[in-house]
Formats: C-alpha cells, structure tokens, sequence
C-alpha cells in the first residue's frame, strides 16, 4: 500500500494556484515530492481582511500567470489522486476536494469522486482538541522540525502533512496502515460534493435572505420532514415570508418555539414532543395554519390567497 499525501493552494481560497504531493511507502519512505504549479486565471487575493495576515505562496504572482490552467494539468492530477493501492491523505482534505471540484466544475471537466484521510481530524481526535489547529502549529506543538518546509508551497505542506503522521505512529508506536484503520472516523467523503454544494448554497441564500429581510425577531421556526419535499424554490418563498413577518427559520427542532408538523408524525415530530415533555415552550401548528400565519406568493397557498387573516404569534 502506498500513501498519497497532497495539498492544494488557491490565488483567493476558491482557484487552484498550485496542487503538491508526497508519495510514500507505509515506512514514510519519500518515493516521489512534486510541486505542480497552475495559472489560477484569477486575481490573487491572499488576505481575507485587514486583521488576517497575508499568506505568503511560494511562487511570484507572474510566475503563477505564466503556467499552464487547471484545464492542462487535469489528466495528471487525476492520475496521481486516482492510481490503486494507495490512500488519499491531506491536512482538512475536504477543502481540497471542494477546491477540486470547483476546478472541474468551471471547465467542464468530470468530477473526481475521492475519498481521503483528514490528518488535522486524526490530530484534534488523538489530542483532544476542541478545535481545528492550523498545519503550522501541529507541526510546532509536535516539536517537528519545519526550518526546510516552505509553509504554502503545496509539495512541502503535504510533506508536513506526512511528518505529522509519522510522528502519531511514533507516539503509538503503530503503523500507518494501523492509525488508519484504527480511526476509520477521520477518512472524508468527498464524492457527491455536487449535493452537499447545492446544500451549502441553500443555507448561504438563507443566510443572505435573514440578513436582508428579517431585522427583528421573536419567534424561531422548524419544520417536520415535509418540508424537505418541496422544491427549492417553494422553500425559499415560504422561508421569505417567514422573514419579512418577523419569523426566523430554523432546520434544529430544539432551537424552535415553533413546529409545522407534516401529514404523518415523524422523527422530527416525535422529538419535537419530547422536548415539550420536558418542559420546552414549543407551539405545534398544522401546516395549512402555518401558512394562514404567514403569507408568501407560493403557490402552495391557493385558495388561502387574498381573504386570509394573518395572526401572528407573540
């Protein structure tokens, strides 16, 4: 088995700038360490404010422009990520993939349908950390020496990656092979992102749609497992209306002071009792009384439209 550890820099945490990797055996004997640099075709914007640091690449803006695109450099980083008899390892490798993604989705390319081990989760789990630790200071917490590592330059940051797992096999005194099957937790799925990125957007418009809409607030709404059925414009209509009465939404049923049931008591129902048997002021409501409390231009409310009195709940 050999282990394929890779790291992916990006010109504004979105496009590819370079993709570096450190193949090894389960000894963490170094086959091969390549740095694949690529014009990102996008601006360079290293610092996402004034109070965050600049990250320092290890390449010159005009050296990044004056390399091939993502496009050319496709089929040998997917035979690199994509060989047999090897696994995938990164430091928070799910935004790799999603970086990955991005790339084919903006040239038309097939997706990579990958699955990787998260050293950083493997990390926070092993030491009890409650909180993600950035690369540099593992690797400081570690005592690992990183004067030859040039932190952001992708080849030497998969590099670290791997010394970071070796140092854990040290301190268990296991192998690779071992911690991987040990925490079988830490291993990402990265395939189907097109799913989980249509879902992120929903909650990014969501988020965007209460910052607009909803400038107050006194009641948080949940919905049962019907709500999932509409459409994600239905949803977005209804959740609209919620905001400009003065409602805010909720996908947690114990964060609501409201709950729309569906037609048939589910899950979401049945925990949503509990929680009022234990005393949580939450008021249950049809969905039909649901949308007499709140009026939207959805066509779910024919028949309801024009001679519906709005009673809101205080």
């Amino acid at each position: 088995m050999y282990y394929l550890f890779f790291d992916i820099e990006c010109s504004d945490g979105i496009h590819i700038c370079s993709f570096g990797y450190c193949l090894t055996d389960d000894k963490f004997n170094v086959i091969k360490k390549e740095d694949i640099v690529i014009n990102p075709e996008s601006k360079f914007i290293l610092s996402k404010n004034r109070r965050r640091p600049k990250i320092n690449l290890a390449y010159s803006e005009e050296f990044f422009v004056k390399q091939k695109n993502f496009l050319s450099h496709y089929p040998k980083i997917k035979d690199i990520l994509c060989k047999e008899n090897q696994i995938i390892l990164g430091h928070s490798i799910l935004s790799d993939f999603h970086f990955l993604y991005n790339a084919c989705e903006r040239y038309s390319l097939p997706n990579l349908e990958l699955t990787g081990f998260d050293i950083q989760k493997l990390y926070q789990i092993y030491f009890n950390k409650k909180n993600v630790q950035s690369l540099e200071s593992i690797l400081n917490e570690l005592n690992i020496e990183n004067n030859k590592i040039r932190l952001h330059k992708s080849c030497d940051d998969a590099f670290a990656t791997m010394l970071v797992a070796k140092r854990i096999c040290e301190i268990e005194k296991i192998s690779l092979d071992t911690i991987v099957n040990k925490y079988k937790d830490c291993f990402i799925d990265g395939r189907n992102l097109k799913i989980k990125n249509k879902k992120k957007s929903f909650n990014e418009e969501i988020a965007q749609l209460r910052k607009d809409l909803l400038k107050n607030y006194k009641l948080k709404i949940a919905f049962s497992e019907d709500f999932k059925t509409l459409s994600k414009k239905e949803k977005i209509e209804i959740i609209k209306g919620m905001f400009s009465y003065g409602y805010d939404f909720t996908a947690k049923v114990n964060e609501c002071n409201i709950f729309v049931k569906g037609k048939e008591k589910q899950n979401r129902e049945i925990y949503c009792d509990r929680l009022i048997g234990r005393g949580q002021n939450i008021k249950k409501l049809s969905f039909n009384e649901f949308l007499k409390m709140v009026e939207t231009k959805n066509d779910l409310l024919k028949g309801y439209q024009g001679d519906i009195q709005i009673k809101k709940l205080g």
